[in-house]
């Protein structure tokens, strides 16, 4: 087992720059493919810009009575989507809606895939193809110069890798705590690092 001391482990601020390059990474392969089959088939996919970029929000109209406020998206001025703003919670006198997808003649809910939700499948199985190759690392990782290793400093297997990453919806649930215990963790390991048995080091260590 390799011998690492704490200044060899990646933080919580190296982490997070990789995983920016890595979203970026991702949405710049997705969204080519998800725009081509939006605009071949856009009844069964709905195309989102990444961080909503190129995209025109604009209100259809105003909520009266029962009826619920309409808003529309104008997508690269290709595609328009149209929402209904639906109370979801309110406290403190502080009410909050969720945008809900509809067809705009009869304003019925609809549900479509979105470009979106096909990145985050990606991203999941590009982390741990990633993870268990010979790098180690995905893109961000590797330009921020880190790597995953299993707990005996060796790489990863690609069950290690699976659950590592499956682990960090874990981690997202409890608002983000687990990403965040990388920062003052005896070995900066994040929740689903702890519980994979795994470590994330500097390329150099």
């Amino acid at each position: 087992m390799t011998d690492y001391q704490r200044d060899n482990f990646a933080g919580f601020w190296l982490r997070f720059v990789a995983f920016i390059i890595d979203l970026l990474v991702v949405a710049l392969i997705v969204f080519p493919f998800a725009a081509i089959i939006g605009l071949v088939a856009p009844k069964y996919i709905l195309v989102e810009v990444p961080f909503g970029l190129f995209t025109t929000t604009t209100v259809v109209s105003e909520a009266q009575g029962e009826q619920p406020k309409i808003e529309k998206d104008d997508v690269l001025g290709l595609w328009t989507n149209y929402y209904k703003l639906k109370e979801a919670s309110s406290k403190d006198g502080k009410v909050v809606f969720n945008r809900v997808l509809i067809e705009p003649e009869m304003k019925n809910e609809i549900r479509k895939t979105t470009s979106s939700n096909i990145e985050s499948y990606v991203i999941f199985l590009y982390w741990i193809l990633m993870e268990a190759s010979i790098w180690q690392a995905s893109v961000g990782k590797r330009m921020m110069g880190l790597k995953v290793v299993n707990s005996e400093g060796g790489k990863p297997s690609w069950p290690e890798a699976a659950a590592r990453n499956v682990l960090k919806v874990l981690s997202g649930v409890i608002l983000f705590i687990g990403f965040f215990m990388a920062g003052w963790t005896d070995k900066k390991q994040a929740l689903h690092d702890k519980i994979s048995g795994m470590l994330v080091v500097k390329e150099s260590s």
